[in-house]
C-alpha cells in the first residue's frame, strides 16, 4: 500500500509540474494506474503458481507496461513509471535486486524502441530486440552480482526473458491496444 501510494505521489507531482492537462483526464489516469496494478497481479499470479521462484519472474511482460506508456502518451512518462513498477515487482519477489535491474533495463530500452511506432509491425521488431537484450540483460545482472555460476535457475531465467521478449510482450501489448482506447476513452 505504501508503495503504491509514493508512485501515486511521484507520478501526481510529475503532472502538476510537467502536463497538468493530464490532471484533469481521469480517463488516463484510471489507465495509468490500472496498468500498473494489473503487472503487479500478473507478478503476484507467477509468483504464486511457481511457488516464488525468482528464475520465473524474469518471464513477466514487465515491458509491457513502458510499450503502452509511450503508445498512447509519452516516453518520458514511461521512462520514469517503469523503474517503479520493476521495484515493486522486485520487492514482491524479496528485494530481488537482479530482476528490478532487468525489468529496468528492458523496460527502458523498449520505450527507445517504441517510441516511434506507426504500425504493429514496429511492436513485432520492439518485441524481437527485446528478445535479444533480456537474456543479454539476465546474465550480465548475474556476472554483476559477482556470481560466476551457471546454474539451472539462471538458464530458467535466460530463457524465459527470451520467451518473454519474443511471444509475450508484443502479444499483450497487440492485445491490449485494441482495448485501451475503448475502455478509457484515449486516443488510438
Amino acid at each position: 500500500f505504501c508503495l503504491l501510494s509514493l508512485f501515486t505521489l511521484l507520478m501526481i507531482q510529475y503532472l502538476r509540474v510537467y502536463q497538468t492537462d493530464r490532471l484533469k483526464d481521469f480517463g488516463w489516469i484510471w489507465f495509468l494506474a490500472l496498468l500498473f496494478l494489473f503487472m503487479l497481479a500478473l507478478a503476484r499470479l507467477v509468483w504464486t503458481l511457481t511457488d516464488s521462484r525468482p528464475a520465473f519472474a524474469f518471464a513477466l511482460p514487465i515491458p509491457t507496461y513502458a510499450m503502452l506508456l509511450t503508445i498512447f502518451y509519452r516516453p518520458r512518462v514511461a521512462i520514469i513509471s517503469s523503474p517503479l513498477l520493476a521495484v515493486a515487482v522486485a520487492l514482491l519477489y524479496g528485494s530481488n535486486f537482479q530482476l528490478m535491474l532487468v525489468h529496468t533495463i528492458t523496460s527502458i530500452a523498449s520505450v527507445f524502441v517504441v517510441r516511434r511506432t506507426r504500425t504493429m509491425g514496429d511492436i513485432v521488431k520492439a518485441g524481437i530486440f527485446l528478445s535479444l537484450i533480456s537474456p543479454i540483460a539476465v546474465l550480465a545482472s548475474h556476472f554483476v552480482m559477482i556470481d560466476f555460476s551457471v546454474n539451472r535457475e539462471l538458464l530458467i531465467a535466460a530463457v524465459g526473458a527470451f520467451g518473454s521478449g519474443f511471444l509475450l510482450v508484443p502479444f499483450l501489448t497487440f492485445g491490449l491496444i485494441h482495448f485501451i482506447p475503448i475502455l478509457f476513452g484515449l486516443p488510438s
